[in-house]
């Protein structure tokens, strides 16, 4: 299984979108309908995402298995030295293959490279032992924050 990771292009929105469209909406059932419809039609919607591709104002990574996109990440440039991850996602029949992982590497190594020095992200309680798995430090949980969540929040020293 050859995983090829790169940075999301205006050429690559549509296909973006789709996975990220289809994963919100069938991967994040703690999300009612009102928060997943804000999400894809205003905070996070084709529109907003391609102004941020156009004008290099966030990272978007995608995993690709040949010409599918199997994963995605999104993150804001570091400020300060750091750069918080908004979005990992990985398609669910190619999750535990180490796709996620090679995303955030690649965040890392794309942020080393940008001068930052710590990454964070905030994760719902299933996905803890994944980011403690792989180095990231929970440092505290905000109950009831956006959307009504729980958030546990990481950091990486990178």
């Amino acid at each position: 299984m050859e995983i090829t990771i790169k940075a999301i292009s205006l050429e690559d929105l549509e296909a973006f979108f789709e996975f990220f469209q289809k994963t919100v909406t069938v991967e994040f059932p703690e999300y009612s309908a009102d928060d997943k419809e804000f999400i894809l039609n205003q905070g996070w919607s084709k529109s907003v995402y391609g102004d941020w591709i156009k004008n290099n104002l966030r990272l978007i990574l995608g995993a690709w298995q040949g010409d599918k996109i199997v994963g995605v990440l999104d993150a804001g440039l570091p400020m300060g030295g750091v750069c918080f991850c908004n979005w990992l996602m990985v398609d669910r029949l190619m999750q535990r293959k180490g796709i996620g992982t090679k995303l955030l590497l690649k965040l890392e190594e794309m942020m080393k490279e940008k001068g930052a020095h710590m990454i964070y992200l905030y994760s719902s309680e299933k996905n803890n032992p994944y980011y403690e798995k792989i180095d990231y430090e929970l440092i505290g949980n905000m109950k009831k924050s956006w959307f009504g969540q729980d958030h546990h929040l990481f950091t990486k020293q990178i």
